[in-house]
């Protein structure tokens, strides 16, 4: 399991960079509407749109090829059912007091995406190497369109 890290270019930006020990492995282009984003990976082009509103559906393609797809679950408890070519994930908070998500392959535990702390917006991403590299990209990406909703819906209550 290889450790990357997900950081974002500042404190306002949607934009993050995904590296392993030193090395940027991925830049991903967050759009400001629809949670969508665009990221390379060894020059191969990728993109991730959303579809529907209430409860979105991300979509990871590779040109218009789907490679993976996402559904969103509740928003205090934000959860995630994953689907790949070869695997069904699912990635979900355990606590409405923490941030981390947990990733499940069935009732097995595989990874996960955690907060470096509790007020930082740089994600650890605890993921298996049988993910491909995009793979894991998306994955943050989620992470974070999770935390945006989390932390936005706390301004908007408070």
């Amino acid at each position: 399991m290889t450790t990357l890290r997900g950081v974002p270019h500042s404190w306002i930006s949607r934009n993050f960079r995904v590296t392993d020990d030193r090395t940027e492995v991925a830049h991903v282009d967050v759009a400001w509407l629809r949670e969508s984003a665009t990221f390379e990976v060894d020059g191969a082009p990728f993109q991730i749109r959303r579809e529907g509103f209430l409860r979105p559906t991300f979509v990871l393609e590779r040109g218009n090829v789907p490679v993976a797809r996402a559904t969103m679950g509740r928003i205090l408890l934000p959860s995630f059912d994953i689907r790949t070519s070869d695997r069904h994930l699912t990635m979900r908070t355990t606590s409405p007091f923490v941030r981390k998500l947990t990733v499940f392959h069935g009732d097995r535990q595989i990874g996960s995406v955690t907060p470096r702390s509790p007020f930082s917006r740089v994600a650890l991403l605890d993921l298996p190497d049988e993910l491909s590299l995009p793979e894991r990209v998306f994955l943050t990406h989620l992470a974070m369109v999770a935390w945006n909703r989390r932390r936005a819906a706390a301004a908007a209550g408070g």
